[in-house]
């Protein structure tokens, strides 16, 4: 008599195999499944195995009202069977949807709608560097600030972060000066909104004022050599 867990060792070929007796996981029908590494090669029978290959989108259980988070197999929702799902929202527009997971993880975080507009790609607003430091952002026709963009649908960073700041678009006679003199430091308060003629005032003054410091520490360092050379 044979029962459940009963292992037997085949030889075929010169090769040994290993099958153990063990009901399937559907049906429960006893049958003998080869194991690899101590682990079973099959939960199910054929005859359950091939019906769920002919019916993969069909809908067995429909999960009713799933909160977020919610995790059921494919073939409960219509879809692959053997692939898992995960109830997750939309992280632009809050659409609940359900999520394929890979590595445990949803595969995308924004419905197909959000996914295929422009402005919600990885590359949307990607920062490059202009030859004198500021930084340009690529912005697009739905835009509310679009009016600022010059060649290449480009505006400078830091005008358009006074923009979104403000809540209009600047127009070409405001000039935004970063106070400390990093170009890169959009941080708010940093920037300041002043006319063009009061930039270029404010830009003459601060070149003034840094040779005149470098002015200085040339002197300074002059002073101490001489003085090392008349001590001498």
């Amino acid at each position: 008599m044979i029962n459940l867990g009963d292992e037997k060792k085949v030889k075929k070929d010169g090769v040994t195999r290993t099958f153990r007796f063990s009901a399937c996981t559907i049906c429960g029908k006893g049958r003998w499944v080869a194991l690899r590494n101590g682990i079973l090669s099959n939960q199910r029978c054929k005859s359950c195995a091939a019906k769920l290959a002919v019916r993969p989108h069909k809908v067995y259980v429909l999960p009713s009202n799933p909160n977020l988070g919610d995790i059921t197999r494919g073939d409960c929702i219509g879809k692959r069977v053997r692939d898992m799902y995960m109830w997750c929202t939309c992280k632009f527009c809050g659409k609940e949807r359900w999520v394929r997971l890979s590595n445990g993880k949803p595969r995308s975080m924004a419905c197909q709608t959000c996914a295929n507009k422009p402005q919600n790609s990885p590359l949307y607003k990607k920062v490059t560097l202009t030859h004198n430091g500021y930084q340009l952002i690529k912005i697009y026709l739905d835009d509310p600030y679009y009016s600022m963009a010059r060649r290449g649908d480009k505006v400078a960073l830091h005008r358009y972060i006074m923009a979104k700041y403000l809540g209009r678009p600047l127009t070409i006679g405001e000039v935004v000066h970063h106070k400390n003199g990093i170009k890169d430091d959009n941080r708010i308060g940093n920037p300041e909104l002043v006319s063009d003629h009061l930039h270029k005032g404010i830009t003459a003054l601060e070149q003034r004022v840094k040779f005149l410091e470098n002015r200085v520490t040339i002197l300074e360092v002059e002073n101490v050599l001489l003085r090392e050379s008349t001590n001498a």
